[in-house]
């Protein structure tokens, strides 16, 4: 990543990379709010019952998630998209079942949507970071990303990787995940250990520094 994004800042400000340094986020901010459950309710959505994909944007490549929730074993777990979605993603996805497109919420809400989830799906082609995954990790919910930026570097060994180009392997860590208790509960601890990589304090610290 600190490689990745002083070569893009350098190239695109005519900067000495070596002059830059590029700072980690953090995630204790989803810690702080209160989950909201009428979220669920409004939407019928029970504890392990859906997959959850944030942001509407095309580079997030919600459309992947889509293809993919068509070919899973279990056609009875439905996909919650938030988000602002533009109008020309947005009539992709309509064109899939069990695909509940649900618009912006709230962060008290997306706190529940986080903690009932079977995992969080952003194989996003393009990522400077990845804020979800982390706050995902925070509140218990594994983690499936793309190989994709930053995204290997910040998830580590806690999350499930697929190729942004191949639905099938998209499919593969959705049933893994889907089907299998232990490996969500590995997700979950791992996540939890690679945590400890990240701060609000680290970053301040880098920044003053």
């Amino acid at each position: 990543l600190f490689l990745i994004m002083q070569k893009k800042i350098g190239k695109l400000f005519y900067i000495n990379p070596s002059k830059i340094t590029v700072a980690f986020e953090g995630y204790e901010h989803i810690l702080n709010i209160e989950e909201d459950n009428n979220i669920l309710y409004k939407y019928n959505l029970k504890n392990n019952n859906f997959i959850l994909a944030v942001g509407g944007g095309s580079a997030k490549n919600n459309l992947l998630t889509a293809k993919a929730m068509q070919l899973i074993d279990n056609k009875n777990i439905k996909l919650v998209l938030t988000g602002n979605i533009p109008n020309n993603v947005k009539d992709n996805l309509k064109k899939y079942n069990n695909v509940e497109l649900i618009g912006r919420v709230t962060d008290e809400e997306l706190v529940s949507l986080y903690k009932n989830a079977i995992c969080l799906c952003f194989p996003s082609v393009a990522e400077g970071f990845g804020i979800p995954p982390i706050e995902a990790m925070a509140l218990g919910c594994p983690v499936i990303v793309s190989n994709r930026d930053s995204l290997p570097e910040v998830c580590g060994a806690a999350a499930l990787y697929c190729d942004v180009n191949d639905v099938n392997s998209l499919v593969k860590q959705l049933n893994l995940v889907i089907n299998n208790k232990e490996i969500r509960d590995e997700l979950i601890e791992k996540g939890k250990l690679n945590l400890k990589r990240f701060s609000w304090k680290k970053t301040s610290e880098i920044i003053i520094k």
